[in-house]
């Protein structure tokens, strides 16, 4: 046995710095090639969940529209008549009066406010909503509860938080999200925590197209805080300044209507005339800002940005994003990273066993089976693949704890058992390439032959 070890290890005497510098390179292609897998998942998962029954047959109405589209004259044009319906939108309860329409079954919405938590640079999206929405939008948790489940103690309002910012944080505690624009804190009471990979639904941003909503930048986060429509929740927005009317999914916040099932088409488009007429068709909206502007602005100069989107056209346009992603990103870096990181694992590893062939030939002629031979060498060369895929599985174990700790930013990522057994396979597969070279040599020349030719230069 002590005879089998020491072999073992003399495969590795003279091979030290050939074998860290083929650990080094074989674990950070690993690492790079994990997390491209790990953002690719993430938006498979994302995607998966806006196909959710949740957003079947529904709209996401973008009350920012009017914004977007008069932009240049929102807070400069002296216009009687657009002072007018300026006025006229920003006092419209828009989400409140959208549930009393026929079509509609519900209306999902956020007032969203940006904050920071701890030391960490990225916002915090704090989400307040009213009871209908929570039930809709309960993400599974890894602890605690949602807010069906949960009383309302102390002073506190009862909070979900969801990010690996917040990985440290333990159900009951209470902690503190800075918002930036008041110069306060906000004091929540954590009573749940969501499971990875962290993603939520973001109902701000949007544009004039559905490449607008972005799955990973616009359409999905990950940082937030979850807070229901209460008094007290209402209490402590108050004391910040951060309550105005009080209406969630005011005016530049986007919101979901989901139709009812059996909706016919003409109360579908009353709702949607609706919206349309608030905002203003493509049309008016131009004729506006021609008229605005002084003949400044022609055709090509404006932009038009509808006040909604059918959920179905988002999610198609996604999965067409994430497949074009897939195609010109994630396929051609994964393949540069894994022939690269092969090739040089084959050409030092075949230099690594032929420096040792003399010393095994000799193993032979002394009474070593090719068979044991063989498998100490590839034993030496699978323990340095070996190696690299622990070092990369201990990166997917604790890469969670490096963005909790502030340590990388890396948000839009999910592991899974995907990402390990990409890993195993991987290393097993060079690894049998490595010492298919070897095994030829061996199976055909008998040790004799092989130490001649060697001895000969032949």
């Amino acid at each position: 046995m002590k005879k089998t070890v020491r072999m073992f290890l003399d495969f590795f005497s003279g091979n030290i710095l050939k074998s860290l510098a083929l650990i080094i390179i074989l674990s950070s292609a690993l690492v790079i090639i994990s997390n491209q897998i790990a953002n690719y998942r993430y938006m498979i998962e994302s995607i998966a969940y806006i196909e959710s029954d949740y957003f079947k047959d529904s709209i996401l109405v973008q009350t920012g529209a009017f914004e977007l589209n008069y932009s240049d004259f929102m807070y400069a044009s002296e216009d009687e008549d657009f002072l007018k319906l300026c006025d006229k939108v920003q006092n419209e309860k828009i989400l409140e009066k959208s549930k009393n329409f026929s079509a509609v079954k519900s209306v999902y919405g956020y007032n969203t406010y940006f904050g920071r938590y701890d030391i960490y640079p990225d916002d915090v999206n704090v989400k307040v909503s009213n009871a209908e929405t929570c039930r809709a939008f309960c993400y599974p948790l890894s602890s605690g509860t949602w807010f069906d489940g949960a009383e309302q103690n102390g002073e506190y309002p009862n909070a979900v938080i969801c990010g690996s910012m917040f990985d440290n944080v333990s159900v009951g505690e209470n902690i503190d999200i800075f918002i930036p624009a008041h110069d306060k804190n906000l004091k929540i009471h954590v009573i749940g925590k969501v499971a990875a990979p962290y993603y939520n639904f973001r109902f701000s941003g949007g544009g004039n197209s559905y490449e607008a909503f972005d799955i990973e930048n616009n359409l999905i986060t990950s940082n937030s805080v979850f807070l229901l429509d209460n008094d007290i929740t209402n209490r402590q927005l108050k004391d910040l300044g951060l309550v105005d009317n009080g209406q969630i999914g005011g005016l530049g916040e986007n919101f979901i209507v989901k139709f009812k099932e059996d909706a016919t088409k003409e109360e579908i488009k009353e709702y949607t005339d609706y919206i349309t007429d608030l905002m203003g068709d493509e049309n008016e909206v131009r004729e506006n800002i021609k008229r605005l502007g002084n003949g400044e602005f022609s055709d090509e100069d404006i932009i038009y940005t509808p006040p909604y989107f059918e959920v179905n056209d988002i999610v198609r346009n996604g999965n067409e994003n994430l497949n074009q992603k897939v195609s010109n990103n994630l396929i051609p870096q994964s393949l540069f990273y894994i022939v690269v990181s092969t090739v040089v694992f084959l050409i030092v590893s075949v230099f690594m066993v032929k420096k040792k062939l003399d010393e095994h030939f000799i193993y032979h002629i002394c009474g070593c089976s090719r068979k044991k031979s063989f498998g100490m060498m590839l034993s030496a060369i699978i323990l340095i693949g070996v190696i690299s895929a622990a070092v990369t599985s201990v990166y997917i174990a604790i890469q969670q704890y490096l963005i909790s700790a502030n340590i990388i930013k890396y948000s839009y990522i999910y592991f899974d058992i995907y990402s390990y057994l990409f890993v195993i396979v991987y290393v097993i597969v060079v690894s049998l390439i490595c010492v298919i070279i070897p095994y030829i040599v061996f199976a055909k020349n008998t040790p004799v032959e092989l130490y001649r030719k060697r001895t000969k230069g032949i």
